[in-house]
């Protein structure tokens, strides 16, 4: 390398900052294992492995983050599914700073590949066409968010879910934010997102020793949001906000395996929120908001209460022994693209988890989430989601090998019902898993 290729090199270098990492995670886990559906359980083992990279480019207050992973998962002991499934995802982000006290970001994030249903929800890890947020508990109000725009139909954490074992699937987000701040105790933020996803057409098993085409499993569904929200820290403990969105969301009608939907589903759902947080010490807060949704679309309208309340808490914080909990409640307003329907959904998630040392945690996670009856014009299209209800918990213990290795063990227990008013309500689809997990990652930066 001659001397001004080293010099250009060194100029570069110090103008622009370069960070890169890389993981793998590994996770061999057995037990009951639901097939797809309300299929029943089967012993089953899976073994999955899942690489990582990421690089980061940042100048002054400007940065661009890069990350991919793959997910390769393989099954044993169920028929039709013991072959590897496999799972590409991309992420792009970008932020940067405007002005005094304000910052831009856009972030797009994509996935295609197949992914078996036993473990959707902890594999995208979304909510369905939330109505967003309006700040943090605790926080100054926060600049929230717009919720999902249709979200992702293959999530049984949010009780919806397609009928087969294995869901091959295109699934495209997009944000763009702006927030900052308006005087001293004046908070605002806009966005906009987009979601698009679609189920891809490979022959894939149902879990009963059937296949079907993956082209017939959800709806093709496209959706586009806005929002805005506000804060005002009215104190150093008290905070107030508020928020509003404007979702659209379009389903597909062709190609579903069950019912005989044609044409088209739109919606147009829009909701308004008030909250408050509170700082009752150093170690607890809480938060809530209220608000409306109403929705128009395909079918009829339909008008609901939304709104959440969260608590959280530190209840000891010692060298030995650092003990917190959160608990959280909430309506939110979901489009599913399964019934092609716009519904209210109940969740709730209570958190605990304790730091044992340096080296080890312990935590208890519950999740429980149901679609609530309400008065609507809207005629529901034919239902192969009669199972809507979701009920999981976890059992996770960690302990750390080294700065760049750990391990992971515990249990997951999670099944399925449908709706709370149904005349026959019984929990089916059990999983009942205990998993045995190693990650490790490395990093380096200029």
């Amino acid at each position: 390398m001659g001397m001004s290729s080293v010099g250009l090199y060194l100029a570069l270098s110090s103008a622009v900052g370069f960070g890169a990492s890389a993981g793998v995670r590994t996770e061999t886990r057995a037990g009951l294992i639901p097939t797809g559906g309300a299929q029943t359980s089967d012993p089953s083992m899976d073994v999955e492995l899942v690489p990582t990279g990421n690089i980061t480019l940042s100048k002054g207050l400007s940065e661009f983050n890069a990350g991919y992973s793959v997910r390769l998962l393989r099954r044993f002991f169920v028929p039709n599914v013991e072959r590897f499934i496999i799972l590409h995802n991309l992420d792009l982000g970008y932020a940067d700073t405007i002005g005094r006290g304000w910052r831009f970001g856009v972030n797009a994030s994509g996935s295609v590949g197949e992914i078996d249903y036993a473990n959707v929800g902890t594999v995208t890890g979304n909510q369905v066409g939330g109505t967003g947020g309006t700040g943090g508990t605790g926080g100054t109000g926060g600049t929230g968010g717009t919720g999902g725009t249709g979200g992702t139909p293959t999530n049984p954490n949010s009780g919806i879910a397609p009928n087969a074992a294995v869901i091959p699937l295109l699934n495209l987000n997009g944000l763009a934010s702006l927030r900052g701040a308006v005087g001293r105790n004046h908070s605002v933020g806009f966005s906009v997102s987009m979601n698009h996803q679609r189920p891809l057409g490979s022959e894939v098993p149902t879990g009963n020793g059937n296949t079907v085409s993956g082209s017939t499993l959800f709806q093709r569904t496209t959706g586009a949001g806005v929002g805005a929200t506000y804060g005002y820290q009215a104190t150093a403990r008290f905070g107030l906000n508020a928020g509003a969105g404007l979702n659209f969301t379009t389903f597909d009608g062709s190609g579903m395996n069950t019912g005989d939907p044609s044409g088209n589903s739109n919606f147009l759902a829009g909701n308004g929120t008030i909250g408050a947080n509170y700082q009752f010490s150093a170690r607890s807060a809480a938060g809530m908001r209220v608000g409306m949704l109403v929705s128009d679309g395909t079918g009829g309208y339909l008008v609901s209460p939304v709104g959440s309340l969260s608590v959280n808490t530190t209840w000891t914080d010692t060298r030995e022994l650092r003990l917190g909990s959160g608990l959280s409640v909430g309506v939110e307003g979901q489009a599913n693209p399964i019934t092609q329907t716009f519904e209210p959904r109940l969740t709730s998630a209570l958190v605990v988890g304790a730091a044992i040392g340096p080296d080890w945690s312990v935590g208890l996670q519950v999740q429980f989430t149901t679609p609530l009856p309400v008065e609507s014009s809207a005629q529901p299209a034919a239902n192969n989601q009669e199972f809507a209800t979701f009920i999981g918990a976890g059992i996770p213990v960690t302990y750390r090998l080294s700065q760049t290795i750990q391990t992971s063990f515990g249990v997951r227990a999670q099944a399925q019902a449908p709706r709370l008013d149904a005349d026959m309500f019984e929990f089916v689809s059990p999983l009942i898993i205990g998993y045995v997990a190693v990650s490790a990652s490395v990093s380096s930066g200029l």
